[in-house]
């Protein structure tokens, strides 16, 4: 399941040439030591100002965003928290 998801955003990012790179228990669960964790942190070399393509992105792959107010919360955050609800990751 997470493999797939994570197979799917890579494939994306790759494909749009977004710099970007797994972080925290994904990738732990990937290269490291196994640990409990809901969630894939992606960090992408982008900065606010690709907004909209990010939202395009999350709607390719079916990612719904989380926030209220998205856009000022990410430009307040830098961070852009969605759910995938087929999987509920």
């Amino acid at each position: 399941m997470f493999e797939e998801l994570l197979t799917q955003i890579g494939s994306y990012l790759d494909r749009h040439k977004f710099l970007y790179m797994i972080v925290d228990g994904q990738a732990v669960l990937l290269y490291g030591e196994p640990c409990v964790t809901r969630d894939i942190d992606v960090a992408l070399g982008v900065n606010t100002g690709c907004f909209s393509e990010l939202l395009s992105f999350f709607n390719e792959l079916n990612l719904k965003p989380i926030p209220d107010g998205v856009e000022s919360f990410v430009k307040k955050t830098m961070v852009l928290p969605a759910t995938d609800e087929s999987t509920g990751i």
